[in-house]
């Protein structure tokens, strides 16, 4: 796994991660004296390789821009069809991921909703904790064709603190811990926890990503329901 390093800095981030990779396991902490803002937690990496020094340029590239919305057209053998693109982070179409209680995902997983619901965070992020025991009580009110997941950054190496961070918030759902593949990709291009981010079932991203903790049943409802919309399906009541 290569290390990629991000140099992005913003007032409003109260963590620094240093990783040795997007999955890696150690995270050090910034002084909250030192953050204007108690939301979001900034992950970066250490210097890397002349080799991944252009991936990095590339993903803060990526993260400056992602408040555009461009229009591409895709070709198809039967039609031409027009896609909008929310957000300068990747698509998600072929992926391998373990789960917090052993189980195995991939992109296959998707296809089992029509919006699927990514909460990234970290066992050392303030917001990403406090937010959580909204999530529990926010999946109580999805309809059968949308499921939320969440993906802990350091889950793997901090198993047990993981499964206690949920288990006091009452969320039973999906929990990814390690990953490969198009994960890694975008695991590459986030920049802060926690980040949401929607997915359809082919793994497309399909609203703007909602990064810090802005409370989770408006923002996560608005967009899920602009995505179903689209789709022609009906919004959530």
């Amino acid at each position: 796994m290569k290390k990629l390093h991000f140099s992005m800095l913003i007032a409003g981030c109260i963590a620094i991660a240093a990783l040795s990779g997007c999955g890696a396991d150690t995270l050090r902490r910034k002084s909250p004296q030192a953050a204007g803002n108690s939301d979001i937690a900034e992950v970066s990496a250490p210097e890397s390789s002349a080799a991944d020094s252009g991936k990095a340029e590339s993903g803060s590239t990526a993260a400056a821009g992602r408040a555009q919305t461009a229009v591409s057209t895709t070709t198809t053998a039967a039609q031409t069809t027009q896609r909008i693109h929310y957000t300068d982070l990747p698509d998600v179409h072929n992926f391998t991921a373990k789960g917090l209680n052993g189980e195995s995902l991939s992109q296959a997983d998707f296809a089992r909703a029509d919006v699927t619901v990514i909460n990234f965070w970290s066992t050392t992020c303030p917001p990403c904790i406090r937010e959580m025991p909204e999530l529990p009580e926010f999946e109580k009110s999805l309809p059968g064709n949308v499921q939320l997941w969440t993906w802990c950054y350091d889950g793997s190496s901090n198993a047990e603190e993981t499964r206690a961070i949920l288990s006091q918030a009452g969320f039973t759902g999906t929990t990814i811990v390690s990953w490969d593949g198009d994960l890694e990709s975008l695991c590459g291009h986030l920049m802060y926890t926690p980040t949401t981010m929607f997915f359809d079932a082919q793994g497309n991203m399909i609203a703007k990503e909602i990064i810090g903790a802005p409370g989770v049943a408006g923002p996560y409802s608005e967009a899920i329901n602009a995505a179903l919309t689209a789709m022609g399906k009906p919004a959530m009541s």
